[in-house]
Parts: structure tokens; sequence; C-alpha cells
């Protein structure tokens, strides 16, 4: 489900950008075209890396609201590093002596770590792309508008 996904994700993109490349640059007389160009290439890489760090923070955050309580059994130390990520959480349920940990306990912990990263994931995902829409919807009003002052002014 995860892969299809992605592809509506990349496939949905492929659509966009280059039309919306194209209106960038055609905004701006022929002149300027190199430079509309990096402009919108630097707005894109930094939106990017924005979205990126700020969607990896909300599912960072909502991961450790999510496991910390499982991890109650495990000493201080080790339960503040088995909260940071999944990594260290699956890690932590697979290498952790057995006087702490049985198989069993062990397993149930990949269990909730899993839960608590897909839960993560899907409040990541949902937040993203409410904030896409809502940027959606935002950039057609703005063209609407715009589209009417030409209608008006000719």
């Amino acid at each position: 489900m995860f892969e299809v996904l992605l592809f509506a994700f990349g496939a949905g993109m492929s659509l966009v950008m280059p039309p919306m490349t194209t209106r960038i640059v055609s905004t701006l007389p022929q002149s300027q075209a190199g430079t509309s160009s990096a402009v919108n290439n630097n707005f894109r890489q930094v939106g990017g890396s924005l979205g990126i760090a700020v969607l990896g923070s909300i599912l960072a955050g909502h991961y450790r609201t999510a496991i910390e309580p499982k991890l109650a059994f495990l000493p201080a130390g080790i339960r503040s590093q088995a909260a940071s990520s999944i990594t260290a959480t699956q890690q932590i349920a697979t290498h952790l002596p057995s006087a702490h940990l049985s198989d069993a306990l062990g397993r149930n912990l990949l269990v909730q770590a899993t839960d608590a990263f897909i839960s993560a994931q899907q409040t990541a995902w949902t937040i993203g792309s409410i904030v896409a829409l809502a940027a959606a919807i935002l950039i057609l009003g703005l063209y609407r508008d715009r589209k009417a002052d030409e209608a008006h002014a000719e």
C-alpha cells in the first residue's frame, strides 16, 4: 500500500512541477528567465528541506510519545536511548541481554515499535497532506484573482 502512495506522490509531482516551472519562468521577460528559474529552484530546495525537517520532527516526536510508555520496564538509561528512534528500539529489543528482556518481551517490543512508527508516519503524512492541500487552495485562489484582475484590465 505504501508503494502505491509513493507512486501517486511521484506521479503527481511529475505532473505539477514542469507546468509550474514554465508558469514561473514565463512571468518575467525572456532576459530574466535564468533568474526566475534560479529563484524557483531555490524556493523548491528550501521548501523541500524545511518540509522534510518539520515533518521529520513531527514523526520523531510522535514516535517518542507513542513508544515511551511501552518502555517502562527498561532501565532509565536504556529507556531514553530506545525512545530516540525506531532503529534504536529495534536494536535494544534484539540485542539486550536476556537478564533485562526475554525473547517474547523483545518480540512484543518490536511489534509495539513498528506500530508506534506507523502511527507516527500516518500523523506526519496527514499533516503534510493537509498543508499541501491548503497551499493548493491558496494558490488556486490567488491564480483566479490574478486572472480576474487581468480580465478587468483588458
